[in-house]
């Protein structure tokens, strides 16, 4: 990379110009989100190890690219620069890369960022179609606040947060970002102790998964499903 006096220098002249900054920052941005949800068919494969050292090498970039996203996310929708199919795919790959690198603290922080962020640009998204993706976002990047808050075993934090991406997840146009909530949520039911209502949203999503077509979350819920069915003695449909 750029020696640091250099980059300093660079940062300095490009300030100079709002505009341009502003245009080599979007493209900043671009690039990285994109790589991000480019590395979630790799994270779902046998290529799971390398890709995540492929991203540690990038993980300031990835990061910075993010929030620039985020805290620009009303202009760069109107441009259609950074489409909610990307977003979803992208804070896949970047909780993932937390999660598995044990670095669930600057998750927290990040996705709690992001969705105070959100929140505060409500009011600048006025058709009815940007209100419905905008929830979807901010449903889905509330759902992984809770899940890495679940990992650090902070339990009714999580469930807070779940309860909420499921909210603003109900009448939204994304059913797999849904179904992945109830998938965490049902988690914390387990550990809860309430195995019924953890089968319930297990049986949901995995309906959920199979009519799309996403094997990936399929297989988790299924794989959750026949746990869920175990602990609460429901040994034959464990096994089927």
């Amino acid at each position: 990379g750029l020696h640091p006096l250099i980059r300093q220098y660079a940062g300095q002249k490009l300030a100079e110009d709002p505009q341009e900054e502003r245009r080599v920052k979007d493209q900043h941005a671009l690039y990285y989100v994109r790589r991000l949800a480019q590395w979630e068919r790799g994270l779902k494969s046998s290529r799971q190890v390398e890709t995540l050292h492929e991203m540690a090498q990038k993980i300031d970039n990835l990061r910075q690219a993010w929030q620039w996203m985020i805290s620009h996310y009303p202009a760069a929708n109107g441009n259609a620069a950074f489409p909610p199919a990307l977003i979803h795919k992208a804070l896949f790959s970047l909780s993932l890369f937390y999660e598995l690198r044990y670095r669930n603290w600057e998750a927290i922080s990040l996705f709690r960022e992001s969705v105070e962020r959100l929140n505060a640009a409500r009011g600048e998204f006025q058709p009815e179609e940007d209100q419905r993706n905008l929830d979807a976002i901010l449903g889905h990047i509330t759902a992984y606040l809770g899940l890495h808050h679940y990992y650090i075993l902070q339990h009714q934090q999580a469930r807070e947060y779940l309860d909420e991406a499921l909210r603003l997840l109900e009448n939204s146009p994304s059913r797999v970002e849904r179904a992945q909530a109830q998938v965490m949520l049902s988690t914390i039911y387990s550990k809860q102790g309430q195995l019924q209502k953890a089968a319930g949203l297990l049986e949901q999503s995995r309906a959920t998964f199979r009519e799309e077509g996403d094997a990936w979350w399929y297989s988790l819920s299924l794989n959750h499903l026949g746990v869920s069915y175990r602990q609460s003695g429901r040994i034959q449909e464990s096994q089927e």
